[in-house]
């Protein structure tokens, strides 16, 4: 039978997802991070970008299925917009000629997904402090450094480190949308931001796939048929799901918080 998403929600226990994250990654997240240290040295600070767009429209990227049909819009009306990009987007928005605002990279174990200083000199890379070194250390120009993991950022700014906390649901696109929220961008569009399997299709067509694709076919295959946006059924998984659990909720903690502010 049909299953809404929302219904599935209340079963995704986020302290056990948590921890077991913790559990299978701190080593190298920690092991990363002092490796990525040095590019802390940046004279870009998380507090320069407070504002900074304040109700300017932004456009998130992702390497969803559905980014494919989007990408000539996206060429045509970039300059509209400030445009964030996941890491992986890179190569196929080279190809259609759109150059990113903004790209982030944040997977402990992922290669850079372009030749070095290969980035736009227009772009801000935003790294997270214990992603892959190959990955971190692939532009030498324009970017800034953020800690999702308290611990981690807890340290490395006992020691000084120029070093932004950035919350984060597990996700280079959480850590995408954490930082249009702080840069104050209204509305936020979200783009081949899935969190389904399109088509029966992981990514979108261009994707540089560094995933195991045993273990991905394992995932869909351990997946349930939901009503999706727009109430067609597409098929997701525990951990896209989650993804889309933490926007709403992330989103919602956002909106009560600026209320009181506001009230105050």
């Amino acid at each position: 039978s049909d299953v809404c998403s929302s219904d599935l929600t209340p079963l995704l226990n986020k302290k056990v997802v948590g921890r077991a994250t913790l559990q299978a990654s701190t080593h190298l997240f920690l092991r990363n991070a002092l490796i990525n240290v040095p590019l802390t040295c940046s004279e870009q600070s998380w507090d320069d970008y407070k504002e900074l767009y304040k109700n300017k429209p932004a456009l998130i990227i992702a390497t969803g299925p559905s980014l494919n049909k989007q990408l000539e819009l996206i060429r045509e009306y970039q300059n509209k917009f400030v445009t964030i990009a996941v890491d992986p987007a890179v190569p196929i928005l080279k190809e259609h000629g759109i150059t990113p605002d903004f790209v982030l990279t944040i997977d402990p174990r992922k290669r850079p997904y372009w030749e070095q200083d290969g980035l736009d000199d227009k772009t801000t890379f935003v790294v997270e402090v214990g992603a892959c070194p190959d990955g971190a250390w692939s532009s030498s120009k324009n970017y800034l450094v953020t800690a999702a993991h308290t611990n981690i950022y807890a340290l490395l700014k006992s020691l000084g480190c120029n070093i932004a906390q950035i919350t984060t649901g597990g996700s280079v696109s959480t850590n995408a949308f954490s930082l249009a929220k702080h840069m104050g961008c209204n509305p936020i569009v979200m783009v081949g931001q899935d969190l389904a399997w399109t088509d029966g299709k992981h990514h979108a067509e261009g994707y540089t796939s560094q995933y195991d694709i045993e273990k991905l076919n394992k995932r869909y295959e351990k997946g349930y048929e939901v009503i999706g946006y727009g109430g067609s059924i597409v098929r997701t998984d525990p951990q896209l799901l989650y993804y889309k659990t933490w926007f709403e909720d992330f989103d919602k903690s956002v909106s009560k918080a600026l209320s009181l502010s506001k009230k105050e």
